[in-house]
């Protein structure tokens, strides 16, 4: 987390949130490594939050191109895209 704050949350297979966690520029936790193939979000929580995001090697999208190919795995939700059940 570079600037403000946001919320990391963590899904099982079926679309049900199974961890969350709480970011802050200035607080304890600042930043964490997401286990490959672990379905998640990020939501930010403040007005101006700059998240980095590194991933280890080139990014395969799901369905064979970009986020379009996502769209049976996700679900516009209050805060952003969430994921939900795969498949649809």
């Amino acid at each position: 987390m570079l600037r403000g704050k946001g919320r990391w949350n963590y899904y099982d297979d079926h679309g049900n949130l199974t961890e969350s966690f709480l970011l802050s520029a200035t607080g304890d936790l600042r930043g964490l490594s997401v286990p490959q193939g672990q379905w998640h979000n990020a939501e930010s929580l403040e007005p101006g939050t700059v998240i980095l995001e590194c991933k280890d090697g080139k990014w395969k999208p799901l369905g064979g191109g970009g986020c379009e190919g996502l769209r049976g795995y996700m679900v516009k939700g209050l805060h952003g895209y969430t994921v939900t059940r795969l498949g649809g």
